[in-house]
């Protein structure tokens, strides 16, 4: 092969030269990329068409992340520079601190399976070596790995620049459009595993970080090149392969108590619409009957992560992989063994969220929708509903479960000759005028009147079911999904879905079963993944710890319940005694105390956060 010994000084001289470099970075990350793949043990489920996938994957993406650096530390510095070197020991420093950051990554991936991002550099700026042990003999071969990784592309690109420079520009054509063909490919491929249902390559693609790749579900099906129904099984197979939910077999003694169940549930109930003013019947019964719990908080700040946080004892961080297994709450399976006649009862339509499939995918023929043009007329519907059924309900020789869903306080609407008991009120919601200055008292009045107008429909229930004699052998529980904030915090929040603030978190929580001691307060703080627990625990004969199939305890348990794990799998927040941490899509992390007040972010301390990572990833392999 003929030696090529002039020295790059044109800038397309110096470009080409610098696409040497960018070459053999794209390689030395490709073998990261596996690297990480083996090191966090994705690769053990790996098949051989599963690597041919993955590999040409991790190339093209290798590709992109060495070129934009390319782009960036090489490119621009070509016209500044006469000769080359300058720019290409720029661009090698920028690939030295890439590769460094890929290194640390496959160490935290290895550990949390997930990339690094704003939340991990938090933890380690307060207080990594907690968390992160590794000595300095680890700290040594990361830097010295790194610096071979930076300095060894360079050294190449000079040689082969001096001496193999024409045929080398002859190959960035071809090369270039490998790789273009690898990054097509990867989506491509991600594309169709997905519609397949072959979770195992996405599965995989997560040890490469910041990779999003394409799907394109609705087209394929709009083609007819997939019926989906038919892979849902596939799916769940190969979904589950990562679950360890519940974390052992759930057991239980043949003997129960057969009580029915019954859950009424409040859309949006603010703490301070509690009691005897705005709610008279369900204060009345609390007192009479059952317990009234003061320090309760909910699973989520939105509906969706609320009752999912109910009926799996889980954050709703879990839904997206739970629901493509096809995994049923452990709950819900324990009420079917036992024969339970399952009906609900949702003002709302229970297709968006779509609980029918999230929590009742086992459970035939279930109510999804109530008639009516408004929340009024729903919530009126699902009374008169209940009512009408009670008798029917009652009459077998096997214990009812029924959910009743009321919808009124989330709309905020209702009638003017309901709106008379808290005045001043709105006549109904004006939220272009809401902001920091103004005063709520008239549309928090507005929103008492919704629930006190349900708390007069909750109340014909409660009475239905004493008339018919149902306390002997009823638990009752009456909450709210999640709390709605009035501007408490002088944080200009109204609503819901924006906060993990008590405003947003906190509600009302009644219990009543048979032989409760009748009138008590419990203050100690208590969440709804404690409700299925409790249920399973006292009443159904399940004999597991809570443990097994839940992040929450018996509500009589005063264990410590922080932190909260709230919202999903990709924007998060933990909540603890003192401190509120949310985190987003790009893995940015705020820190707050718990009245919204920003605050140091090493004061939320790394063990901490680990403690919350780890409760977070319980019920995953």
């Amino acid at each position: 092969m003929k030696s090529y010994t002039k020295v790059p000084t044109t800038k397309g001289e110096k470009a080409r030269a610098g696409f040497i470099i960018f070459l053999f970075a794209t390689i030395i990350y490709t073998i990261d990329f596996i690297a990480n793949a083996i090191h966090s043990g994705l690769a053990s489920d790996m098949t051989v068409g599963i690597w041919l996938y993955y590999i040409p994957s991790a190339f093209g993406h290798a590709a992109l992340i060495a070129g934009i650096a390319w782009m960036l530390f090489y490119l621009p510095w070509t016209f500044i520079f006469r000769r080359w070197q300058p720019a290409a020991a720029i661009y090698c420093t920028a690939l030295t601190l890439v590769q460094i950051f890929l290194l640390v990554d496959i160490f935290v991936f290895s550990l949390y399976r997930f990339h690094l991002n704003g939340f991990v550099f938090e933890m380690i700026a307060g207080g990594g070596t907690e968390i992160f042990v590794i000595d300095w003999r680890t700290f040594l071969s990361f830097g010295l790995l790194a610096i071979i990784c930076g300095i060894l592309p360079f050294l190449l690109a000079r040689w082969t620049a001096r001496r193999y420079y024409r045929r080398t520009r002859r190959m960035i054509a071809p090369t270039l459009t490998v790789l273009a063909c690898c990054i097509v490919f990867s989506h491509i491929g991600n594309a169709v595993a997905a519609a397949q249902r072959i979770t195992a390559v996405r599965r995989t693609t997560k040890a490469l970080p910041y990779f999003y790749p394409l799907t394109a579900n609705r087209l394929l099906a709009r083609m007819g090149l997939f019926n989906f129904d038919e892979m849902d099984e596939m799916e769940a197979t190969n979904k589950r392969a990562g679950i360890n939910y519940p974390l052992e077999p759930i057991t239980a003694s043949d003997s129960t108590a057969g009580y029915n169940i019954l859950y009424i549930l409040i859309d949006s109930w603010n703490p301070r619409a509690y009691g005897e003013e705005a709610t008279p019947n369900i204060a009345s019964f609390a007192q009479r009957y059952g317990q009234f719990y003061s320090q309760h908080f909910s699973s989520s700040n939105g509906t969706a992560g609320s009752i999912y946080g109910i009926f799996f004892g889980l954050p709703y961080s879990y839904e997206t992989d739970f629901s493509a297994a096809q995994i049923s709450p452990v709950y819900i399976d324990r009420l079917i063994e036992l024969g339970y006649n399952i009906r609900t009862y949702p003002s709302a339509i229970f297709t968006r969220p779509q609980f029918h499939e999230m929590i009742y995918r086992k459970v035939p023929d279930i109510r999804l929708r109530a008639e009516g043009a408004t929340s009024f007329d729903r919530d009126n519907f699902i009374t008169a509903t209940f009512l009408d059924e009670i008798d029917s309900l009652s009459a077998g020789d096997k214990p009812f479960f029924a959910f009743m869903f009321y919808d009124l306080p989330h709309a905020i609407s209702l009638p003017a000759e309901h709106r008379t008991r808290f005045q001043p009120s709105w006549d109904k919601p004006d939220y272009l005028a809401l902001n920091n200055n103004i005063d709520p008292t008239p549309f928090f009045n507005l929103y008492r009147n919704c629930v006190y107008y349900d708390d007069s429909l909750i109340g014909q229930v409660l009475a239905r079911v004493e008339e018919k004699g149902l306390l002997d052998n009823t638990i009752i529980v009456i909450t709210g999904d999640h709390g709605q904030e009035f501007n408490e915090n002088k944080r200009n929040f109204w609503g819901h879905n924006g906060n993990y603030t008590k405003w947003q978190l906190q509600i009302p929580l009644v219990l009543y079963y048979p032989g409760v001691a009748a009138g008590d307060t419990v203050t100690h703080t208590t969440t709804h993944f404690d409700i299925t627990p409790t249920v399973m625990g006292r009443w159904l004969g399940v004999t597991n710890p809570p443990g097994d199939y839940s992040l929450g305890y018996d509500l009589a348990d005063t264990t410590r319940r922080y932190p909260f794990i709230l919202g999903d799998d990709i924007n998060y927040g933990f909540v603890f005694e003192d401190i509120i941490t949310t985190t987003n899509h790009f893995g940015s992390m705020e820190v707050t105390d718990t009245d919204l007040n920003p605050i140091k972010r090493s004061q939320v301390g790394a063990s901490r956060l680990n403690e919350a990572i780890l409760k977070k990833n319980r019920f995953y392999k």
